[in-house]
């Protein structure tokens, strides 16, 4: 089973790529009841808001690609935080990805 301390390792292996990555549970629920999530990045567009997560499930981190409009995409799924993270550093190989701001008045 993955724990908070493996989220958080992912979390300082990608935070050059996403320096603004959060982790966080679905509605407020604990840890161990929820969907346990790194949120790594936000975008937002004028019609949708969207981004990439890693959720741990059982054994397994799954990387998603969403947003409002088209919900959750299950792009792959890794068992170990050494594959996830090649994985990903190859997917963004030298960017850096923040949460867009919205600015309120």
């Amino acid at each position: 089973m993955i724990t908070v301390s493996d989220i958080e390792e992912v979390k300082e292996q990608l935070i050059d790529i996403f320096p603004d990555a959060v982790r966080g549970s679905v509605a407020k629920s604990r840890w161990g009841n929820g969907r346990r999530q790194l949120h790594l990045f936000y975008s937002i567009q004028c019609d949708t808001v969207g981004g990439y997560i890693i959720e741990a499930k059982g054994d397994l981190y799954y990387f998603i690609d969403w947003d409002t409009n088209q919900g959750y995409e299950y792009k792959f799924a890794e068992s170990s935080i050494k594959d996830l993270v090649l994985r990903v550093r190859s997917m963004f190989y030298d960017q850096v990805y923040r949460f867009d701001r919205v600015v309120g008045g």
